[in-house]
């Protein structure tokens, strides 16, 4: 059988558009793997200490946006919103287990385990949490100017996006 070189050429050119497409599926794959709050693009940051600062971060910036106003959603005015997040559970049991209050605990009982041996984290991982408690020591104090400093620098240095906001109270 005779195969005409159009039909080897429309063959070849089938197989190099199947390759491209499987390529450029596995790199958007790849990209959008690396976008998300449970991947750390820090070096010398552990994926789950990454998302634990991540999640205290927008504890305390949904806190501010509560007490500035700039939520004003029923379920902001609900004292109790994180006892409905799902993070609440595990937050309520640690709480229990240590004798402590959820609320302390929540979103995740990174800054305790931090304050109780800090050497168990990396240099880095030290550096971050020394960073994110003090950004919520200047909430807590009511300095703004100070918050608001930390939060930016927070945000930049670990490449964190608004979409990994994970406390979604109303807008």
């Amino acid at each position: 059988m005779i195969v005409s070189s159009n039909a080897i050429k429309k063959g070849r050119m089938k197989v190099f558009a199947i390759c491209m497409i499987g390529f450029m599926t596995m790199f958007v794959c790849v990209a959008c793997a690396k976008d998300t709050p449970t991947k750390s693009p820090i070096d010398g940051m552990s994926d789950d200490v990454y998302e634990q600062i991540v999640q205290h971060y927008f504890r305390v910036k949904t806190e501010y946006e509560i007490l500035n106003g700039e939520i004003e959603s029923q379920a902001a005015k609900d004292p109790d919103w994180m006892k409905s997040h799902e993070l609440y559970d595990d937050v309520e049991k640690y709480a229990k287990e240590n004798e402590l209050h959820p609320q302390n605990v929540f979103p995740n009982p990174i800054h305790i385990e931090y304050k109780e041996n800090p050497e168990q984290f990396s240099e880095t991982e030290q550096k971050y949490i020394e960073k994110l408690l003090a950004y919520w020591e200047a909430f807590n104090h009511l300095d703004f100017d100070e918050y608001e400093r930390l939060q930016a620098a927070l945000k930049e240095e670990l490449e964190i996006k608004d979409s990994y906001n994970m406390f979604d109270v109303g807008e």
